[in-house]
């Protein structure tokens, strides 16, 4: 009887990670498959930013693969987003951009040129709209180069500034009996990778460096805010520190956004833009 349940478990076990492997090899000849996409007139370039960004997309059918569920979950790449870009700045048969989302997930460097590739793309006088249900600050640095920003009424929007943390490990390490052997010299004192295993608080030179890194991305944040949206630096500094603006609501008042709506509602506006009742929209 234990025999039999045995090989009867076993051959459960097998079948379960035999149809796995065939669901896997499934989903990857089909993500392998690509399907032409034909661009008709007044079509709109809709980029998804709710989604982690890297500096290239990578071909491999299998770096994507979501190993619990078998689905493909691909990234974005930059050479991706400014590619398509500069392609629908010059096809006449797209007359916009639609921006949704608003939680980028990658570092300011990628966010500055795609913010710059927004701005070119929309001296082809063609229009970039953005549209999100959540705005993060990283969010909106980007949806700020459009030229209409709306949100979900229930949304949330942030604003609130640049920090950074340091964890220290030194008490930690000399109550474990643990004692770093860390090779620097004595006048690399801005070398502060390991410092948290050498003190237990920030030295002055890693707080100088630390504020000068977070004030020069900041300045760019309202520089580039101020700007588009023509809200003087100080009054932008002042919603950050008070963290008074956090709805759409509020984000209008203070002249951050244009306007708040449903999804719905945007893409009626695509669709008086488009002058017409089915909106094709191209996701990148």
């Amino acid at each position: 009887m234990k025999t039999f349940l045995k090989m009867l478990l076993a051959t459960i076990l097998g079948g379960i990670l035999l149809l796995f492997i065939g669901f896997i090899i499934l989903a990857s000849i089909a993500s392998m498959v690509e399907t032409e996409i034909v661009v008709q007139d007044k079509s709109i370039l809709r980029i998804d930013m709710d989604n982690v960004i890297k500096e290239r997309s990578d071909d491999n059918p299998f770096a994507g693969l979501d190993v619990l569920t078998g689905m493909p979950d691909q990234p974005l790449g930059l050479n991706e987003i400014l590619a398509a870009l500069k392609t629908a700045a010059k096809d006449d048969k797209i007359v916009g951009v639609y921006l949704k989302g608003g939680i980028p997930m990658t570092g300011h460097g990628t966010l500055s040129e795609i913010r710059d590739a927004l701005l070119e793309f929309r001296k082809s006088e063609k229009f970039v709209y953005s549209y999100s249900e959540v705005m993060t600050q990283k969010g909106y640095f980007l949806a700020s180069a459009s030229d209409s920003i709306m949100m979900n009424p229930g949304g949330f929007f942030e604003w609130r500034g640049l920090s950074a943390s340091v964890s220290y490990y030194k008490d930690a390490m000399d109550k474990l009996g643990l004692e770093p052997v860390v090779l620097r010299a004595t006048g690399n004192k801005y070398k502060s990778a390991v410092e948290p295993f050498l003190g237990q608080e920030m030295s002055e030179e890693n707080r100088s460096q630390l504020n000068a890194l977070l004030g020069g991305i900041w300045g760019e944040y309202l520089g580039a805010v101020s700007q588009s949206r023509g809200v003087e630096v100080s009054a932008l500094n002042t919603i950050a520190d008070s963290m008074a603006v956090t709805s759409p609501e509020s984000a209008v008042a203070a002249k951050l956004i244009d306007k708040e709506a449903y999804e719905d509602e945007v893409l009626s506006v695509f669709m008086k833009k488009t002058e017409r009742m089915i909106l094709m929209i191209f996701p990148l």
